[in-house]
């Protein structure tokens, strides 16, 4: 009984490790979506004949002084999804892919990597909902 209540632990231990990226990045989103500093807009698609949800895109602007937690929260959940990262002149853009059973995530952020004080960062969530198997 004991091995049994211990396998269902460390199933359900590594089971959450998928859904930090959403955890932590969406906390960070929700958060900063109420500083007065910040600019979000949220996007639903749905199915005109069923009414479900096929996509949702929200995207949060903010002020660069704010990048380095993203930054952060980006490079710690590189491993919980597949993680890019490219420079296209003095634009950085980090994308994390999450692939799960139920929808898949594409977070990104962009930034302006001369860190000029009037430029603004943007993250981008895309949630695809997959149709159930």
């Amino acid at each position: 009984m004991k091995h049994i209540f211990l396998l269902l632990i460390t199933f359900t231990a590594l089971s959450c490790n998928n859904i930090t990226a959403q955890n932590t990045i969406d906390r960070l989103v929700d958060q900063y979506c109420a500083v007065g500093n910040s600019k979000y807009t949220s996007v639903v698609q749905r199915n005109p004949e069923t009414g479900k949800v096929i996509r949702v895109v929200k995207t949060l602007y903010l002020p660069y002084q704010s990048v380095a937690k993203f930054k952060n929260a980006f490079q710690n959940e590189a491993n919980t999804g597949d993680n890019y990262t490219e420079t296209n002149g003095n634009t950085v853009t980090s994308t994390l892919i999450v692939n799960k059973q139920q929808n898949t995530r594409v977070y990104t952020l962009r930034y302006n990597k001369n860190r000029e004080p009037n430029t603004r960062a943007q993250t981008t969530i895309i949630i695809k909902y997959n149709p159930k198997q």
